[in-house]
């Protein structure tokens, strides 16, 4: 089965004229010819109907004018079979266990932390908990990784890769999104972070979401050099994110644009196989 690991939803309220001091947001949405909520959606099934993808996690972000949020994720995935639950949690919450169980419920085949922007430090002793529930629910953790872009946030680093070495040693399956890169040479990379935890522990990865950039192929190029971290990675737009690589050729299609992309950089069936056997499907 051939997944997006990584794609999000806009959220159903989600106002076009508030995304004018968002630049990122404001591109992606042009490129789309963003009209509406329900446009959207059938968009992006068209997009995955029309590629050699089976289906994409659709990754919920809750709290998120821009992103759909958990009940509005879970209502597409349930009328369309193109779409698998990605469910957004806090780990401090005082009810996570109830909430874990409920998303287990509905199917949901990962949990997404956006550390940033739900200011939550992943190395706390307070995390514990969540990360035993998540191995006995045998549910992976999408984690975002590196500078944020989309959201308004602080405390990037909360970012950091490094602060999953306690999940990593408790066995918990982690992706990290985008491998710590960065979009921009003067910001902070984590991308070492990253490949440091990834070769350690057996049960880590990495996402490709967003990472067709010329800054980021560089980290690309490193990946597709060590046999042992392009094993380690899966295949991810992270949509409606697009390929920002002026030497490549475009079409209206960015998943194709994107796997054709990283299978002409080098990238096999791996980053397929890698998320299905994650997933557990």
């Amino acid at each position: 089965m051939l997944i997006d690991i990584h794609t999000h939803l806009v959220n159903r309220n989600f106002n076009v004229n508030n995304c004018k001091a968002n630049f990122a947001i404001k591109i992606f949405l042009k490129k789309l010819k963003y009209t509406c909520y329900e446009s959207y959606v059938n968009n992006l099934i068209f997009f995955i109907n029309e590629s050699k993808l089976d289906k994409a996690v659709l990754v919920a972000i809750e709290n998120s004018e821009i992103c759909a949020n958990n009940e509005q994720v879970l209502s597409i995935c349930k009328k369309h079979p193109e779409f698998l639950f990605g469910v957004n949690l806090n780990p401090f919450d005082r009810d996570i266990d109830l909430k874990i169980k409920n998303a287990h419920k509905d199917r949901a085949v990962l949990v997404k932390i956006l550390p940033s922007f739900q200011n939550i430090d992943l190395s706390h002793k307070r995390c514990i908990p969540f990360f035993e529930l998540l191995k006995e629910y045998n549910l992976p953790l999408l984690v975002h990784t590196g500078k944020e872009y989309t959201i308004k946030t602080n405390n990037q680093h909360l970012n950091d890769p490094a602060l999953l070495e306690s999940a990593a040693k408790m066995g918990v399956k982690i992706i990290c999104a985008h491998c710590g890169t960065r979009k921009f040479l003067h910001e902070k990379s984590y991308f070492k972070n990253w490949t440091q935890l990834a070769l350690k522990y057996e049960n880590v990865y990495g996402d490709l979401g967003a990472m067709i950039t010329p800054v980021q192929i560089f980290d690309l190029k490193k990946i597709i050099k060590n046999p042992d971290l392009k094993a380690k990675v899966l295949f991810a737009t992270d949509y409606p994110a697009f390929p920002f690589y002026f030497p490549m050729k475009k079409s209206i299609n960015s998943i194709i644009d994107t796997y054709s992309f990283f299978e002409n950089l080098g990238f096999d069936d791996t980053i397929y196989k890698n998320a299905e056997r994650l997933l557990a499907l």
